[in-house]
C-alpha cells in the first residue's frame, strides 16, 4: 500500500512515483557483488575518512565512514567495470572490480598544491568575493537544470550525555527539477520513502511527525535539504561577510580555490558569534564543488536559538554550536550532491541550578547512492510545481532486514555501534526494527 498525502493544492504525482518505484526494483533479484575495505592515505597510512567510491560511468556509488571503511554492493554483471575513489586533496584512484574482490586496503596519494600556481590580484579579499559571486552566477552552468531522481538514505541520530536516545535510518529518493533556477521561491524536492527503520522512542511521536509537507521547518529531513548553500544560496553573498583566499587544493582533478567566508549574525544576534564557511571553488569552472559551515555560539549565553525553546518552567534549550558539510559529485559535467551532513550541539540549562543538566548531540546525515539524469521530459510535463511547494511520500511496508543488507549503507562506526547498543538496554534494536512499522 502507497500511502499519499496531499499537501496545500492537489495534483497529479502519479508518474513521478511510478518512476520512483521502478528505480527502485531495478536490483530486486540481481546477484550482488559485496567490496569491502578501507581507503587509506599512501604517505601517512592514515584513514581517509568520506571518500567517494564510485562505479565509473555508471552513476552508482557509495562513501567511505569517518575512519574510511566502505562496503559497496554491486551487480555480478559489473565484475569486469572499474571502480573511482576520490577525495578532495588526493589524486584519483581507479581499480577494476574483479581486482577489488580479495583486496581490503585501498590507496590514494596526497596532491599538494601551492597559491603561487594561480594567478591572484593584489585585492585577496576582493578577488575572494568575486570567485564566490562568478560560482553563484553559474549555477545554472555547473548544476542540473534538467529534472533527475537521487537515491539515497537519511539518518537522524540524537545523543543525551554520553547515551544515544534515538536512531533513524529511511531508504529515500528525491526528485528534483528546480535546482539551477535562480528564484528563492523554488519549489522543493520531490521525496519518496522506500523504507524506514527506527528504535522504540522515535515512535513515540506520530510517523506524521517528520513525514508531513517537507518545506514545514520541524520536519528532520526538509531542514535538512533547505541548509543546501548551493540550491537555495543561502547568504554567500550577504554584503556584511568577510571573504578571504585561505589557500588552494586538488579536487575532481582541478585545482581548487580555498575561500572563507565569516559570517556576522544576523538572526540568532545575542545567541551566536557567527559562523565561518569554507568553500572549495574550482579556479577554472567555478563549480563549488564543497562547503564547511561551522558555527559556534557564546561562551556561558544561554540565548535560545532558533527551534531551542523553554521546555519547562526550570529548563532552557541553548545552542551551543554546529557543524555542517556539503559536498557535490561531478557527473557528466554537472554536479550532484554527494552528501550533507549536519550536527548540532545543545545544551539544556537549568535555570535554578544555573549550569547545563543534559547536553544532547542532534546528528542528521543525507548520502546518496545513485543519480539517474534527465528524467523523461513527459514526466516533468505532468507536473506542475506551480500550484504546491510540498510533497512527501512513504512505502507502507514491514520491516525487511534483507532489503537493509544489500542496501548502499556507510558502515557503521564504533559510535554507531555504540548507538545501538545503547538502544539496545531493554529490547534488541533489531526487535525494535520488526516491531515498529512505517
Amino acid at each position: 500500500m502507497l500511502k499519499i498525502w496531499y499537501l496545500h493544492k492537489s495534483f497529479t504525482y502519479l508518474k513521478v512515483w511510478m518512476l520512483l518505484l521502478f528505480a527502485g526494483l531495478q536490483l530486486h533479484g540481481q546477484e550482488l557483488i559485496t567490496l569491502r575495505g578501507a581507503v587509506i592515505n599512501k604517505e601517512t597510512n592514515k584513514p581517509i575518512p568520506y571518500s567517494s567510491i564510485g562505479l565509473i560511468d555508471h552513476n552508482i556509488f557509495t562513501t567511505s565512514n569517518s575512519d574510511g571503511y566502505f562496503t559497496f554492493h554491486i551487480p555480478q554483471k559489473h565484475i569486469n567495470d572499474f571502480i573511482g575513489i576520490s577525495h578532495v586533496g588526493y589524486q584519483k584512484a581507479r581499480y577494476r572490480i574483479k581486482d577489488m574482490v580479495n583486496k581490503s586496503t585501498f590507496y590514494l596519494t596526497p596532491k599538494m598544491v601551492f597559491l603561487d600556481e594561480i594567478i591572484i590580484t593584489d585585492n585577496p579579499e576582493k578577488f575572494a568575493w568575486q570567485v564566490v559571486k562568478q560560482a553563484l552566477e553559474r549555477i545554472s552552468e555547473h548544476y542540473p537544470t534538467q529534472a533527475y531522481v537521487l537515491e539515497g538514505y537519511f539518518r537522524k541520530t540524537h545523543k543525551i550525555d554520553s547515551s544515544y536516545v534515538s536512531f533513524l535510518d529511511a531508504a529515500i529518493k528525491l526528485f528534483d527539477m528546480e535546482f539551477a533556477i535562480n528564484n528563492k521561491k523554488k519549489a522543493p524536492e520531490a521525496v519518496l520513502v522506500e523504507a524506514v527503520r527506527k528504535s522504540y522512542d522515535l515512535n513515540n511521536k506520530p510517523y506524521r511527525s517528520w513525514i508531513d509537507d517537507i518545506s514545514h521547518e520541524s520536519n528532520w529531513l526538509a531542514r535538512l535539504l533547505k541548509r543546501n548553500d548551493v540550491r537555495y544560496q543561502n547568504g554567500l553573498l550577504d554584503k556584511k561577510n568577510k571573504y578571504t583566499l585561505s589557500g588552494s587544493i586538488l579536487f575532481n582533478g582541478e585545482l581548487c580555490y580555498e575561500i572563507e567566508v565569516t559570517k556576522l549574525p544576523w538572526r540568532y544576534t545575542k545567541a551566536t558569534t557567527g559562523s565561518l564557511i569554507k568553500l572549495v571553488i574550482g579556479s577554472k569552472t567555478y563549480k563549488i564543488f564543497r562547503i564547511v559551515h561551522e558555527e559556534m555560539a557564546r561562551e556561558n549565553d544561554f540565548d535560545l536559538f532558533g527551534w531551542g525553546k523553554q521546555t519547562n518552567d526550570t529548563i532552557f534549550s541553548a545552542f551551543r554550536g554546529g557543524t555542517k558539510i556539503l559536498e557535490f559529485k561531478d557527473i557528466g559535467g554537472k554536479l550532484y550532491l554527494n552528501y550533507l551532513r549536519e550536527t548540532h550541539y545543545v545544551d539544556d540549562f537549568s535555570i535554578q541550578a544555573r549550569k547545563t543538566a543534559y547536553s544532547n548531540v542532534y546528528s542528521w546525515e543525507l548520502f546518496i547512492n545513485k543519480v539517474i539524469e534527465n528524467v523523461d521530459s513527459d514526466l516533468r510535463e505532468n507536473m506542475n510545481f506551480n500550484n504546491t511547494r510540498d510533497n512527501f511520500k512513504i512505502l507502507d511496508k514491514p520491516y525487511d532486514p534483507d532489503f537493509w543488507k544489500s542496501f548502499n549503507l556507510v558502515p557503521f562506526t564504533a559510535e554507531n555501534k555504540q548507538a545501538f547498543k545503547d538502544l539496545s538496554v531493554e529490547t534488541e534494536i533489531e526487535d525494535q526494527f520488526k516491531h515498529i512499522s512505517n
